[in-house]
């Protein structure tokens, strides 16, 4: 079930709404252990001329003027469903819906008082998914093969050829932490964070130059449908050096 971020109807409480949401995530974002694709993300969401915010943020002005052609009228329409919801189906485009699922819904860094405070409904469940299991886990990932600066992750239940999700799973999250490559322990629970989810069976993740020959540790979740955000144990962790 998608983060219900209340996002008003009315544009003029949605461009209040957006800007006190991008103002306190970029207050806030360098606490909550992000990926560093998150970090380039947000730049498209919120800072990157002619797209999502900024292209609202241009047509919005001249819509405050009062005094714009139909045109103009249709741009609004687009510019906001571009930056409200994106195009989910599109792994490399953001929106601000986009942007909540991927990195704030599931961080377990990020407050409910946080969520709150970026005008969130949080639903009642969200303080069990670190404490509360539901359902077993027989997922086992592997990094299948990698190339420079990429793991190419497979995420399947062994012995069965389907890529499906079971029954009852809406989605399957891959967590991640970093470590140094000479460490061999796994890292603690409190050190992994969301990073995306499973499609097909596999997950690709590409890493930041810096991240050259560090440690990273994956472990995965079942996301259960109709559960308000319960999830499933933990697979097992894997792991692999980052080349």
């Amino acid at each position: 079930m998608p983060i219900k971020p209340s996002i008003p109807r009315a544009n003029g409480k949605f461009d209040d709404f957006q800007k006190t949401l991008i103002a306190f995530i970029l207050a806030n974002m360098a606490g909550w252990g992000l990926p560093t694709a998150a970090t380039a993300e947000f730049t498209l969401l919120s800072n990157t001329a002619g797209k999502k915010k900024l292209r609202w943020d241009v047509i919005w002005a001249i819509i405050l003027t009062k005094v714009f052609t139909h045109p103009q009228e249709v741009e609004l329409k687009a510019a906001r469903k571009d930056y409200e919801s994106g195009r989910p189906d599109d792994p490399t485009d953001t929106s601000i819906r986009l942007f909540l699922n991927r990195y704030i819904r599931y961080n377990p860094k990020v407050t409910d008082e946080q969520k709150a405070e970026m005008g969130l409904i949080i639903p009642d469940l969200v303080k069990t998914l670190s404490t509360h299991i539901f359902v077993g886990n027989n997922l086992v990932g592997t990094v299948s093969w990698g190339e420079h600066l990429v793991h190419h992750n497979e995420v399947l239940v062994p012995g069965q050829l389907s890529k499906a999700k079971g029954d009852g799973v809406e989605n399957i999250h891959v967590f991640i932490a970093f470590t140094a490559a000479s460490v061999t322990v796994v890292p603690s629970s409190d050190k992994f964070v969301f990073d995306g989810m499973v499609k097909n069976g596999k997950y690709e993740r590409v890493f930041a130059q810096e991240q050259e020959a560090m440690r990273a540790w994956y472990f995965v979740k079942m996301m259960m449908k109709g559960k308000k955000g319960q999830y499933s144990a933990p697979s097992d962790v894997w792991q692999s050096v980052i080349m």
